[in-house]
Formats: structure tokens, sequence, C-alpha cells
């Protein structure tokens, strides 16, 4: 297993890159990203949850994976995309209180994320549980103390896949 950390802010409208940790060494950070003010004005009045993006970074400034969120008729969807492939990240029952997550990529990968308000989420398919991501608040600090465990590989996910759609459906919420 390999284990993932990194610190949120509870100012969710911010721009800078957050570093995401590995065995005490940074891999890789990601921030969100605003196309506009326009848009980043808009948005603060939409208590922060409409338009948003999030891109994963290597150290090296490259972009690893990039997911933004679309409101269409009363329905929440995410698109993204990496270096190969485009996503799609929908809800299944989106109207109850804790839907689930479908993760689909162009080429028939598919993929689930059970979302747990209060425990671990879990990424999955139909047979095995590839990774898990959590968030507690640290009150000391007043900040969000992030964990991602990735249990097995997975032969297109990646941690920089799991922390994108983790901010953006967990974290952000839709």
């Amino acid at each position: 297993m390999t284990i993932y950390t990194y610190t949120e802010s509870t100012n969710i409208d911010s721009t800078a890159p957050v570093p995401v940790v590995c065995e005490g060494q940074n891999v890789f950070t990601y921030n969100r990203v605003y196309s506009n003010k326009l848009k980043k004005i808009l948005d603060a009045a939409l208590d922060f949850r409409y338009f948003v993006q999030y891109d994963v970074h290597d150290l090296q400034g490259e972009q690893l994976f990039t997911i933004k969120k679309y409101a269409r008729k009363r329905r929440i969807i995410y698109n993204a995309r990496d270096k190969e492939m485009k996503f799609l990240i929908s809800y299944d029952g989106q109207f109850v209180m804790i839907p689930e997550l479908h993760i689909h990529r162009e080429d028939g990968m598919k993929m689930e994320l059970h979302k747990n308000i209060d425990d671990w989420s879990i990424f999955k398919d139909a047979t095995t549980e590839y990774a898990r991501w959590n968030s507690a608040f640290d009150e000391q600090t007043e900040t969000f103390q992030m964990t991602l465990e990735v249990m097995q590989e997975h032969p297109v996910m990646t941690p920089a896949h799991y922390i994108g759609i983790a901010q953006m459906t967990l974290f952000i919420g839709g």
C-alpha cells in the first residue's frame, strides 16, 4: 500500500498549488484554476462551488490530470482528461443523500467511487478495491488533513487521477 497525504485550508477558493506528499517527499501538486477573473467573481457569489476546475501537475509543472465541474439541466457532471484520454464522471442517483459516482474513460474503462462522509471513500471496479480517500478536520490548525491510500495499482488510474477526482467530488462536492 502506498500512502499520499496533503493539507487543504478552509479557504476553498485558493488557487495556490498544494503539494502532495508520499514517504516524506513531494510527488506532485494540484491547484484550483479559474480561466478568468469574471468566473472567480461569479463563483464567489455562488459559494465557490460552481465554476470549479482542478489541475494536477508533476514537480516540473507538466499537467498530469485536469477535472472540471459542469451543471446541465439540474444534473452535475465532471469532465476530466489526462495526457491520453478523456473521462466522464457522473452521479448514479444524484438526488439521494449520498449518491455513487461512476467514472468512465472514453476507451470503456469503468470505475466507481463509493462516497462516505464519515469514513473512507472507495475507488473500485466490479471486483477490486484500488484506492481509498479520507478527509479529517484538524481543529488546532483549522485545516483538512487528506489521505489517499492506493492498495493496488490500476492499469489506467494513477494517484494524480484519484487526487483530482477526490478534490472535486468529495471535498468541493456536487
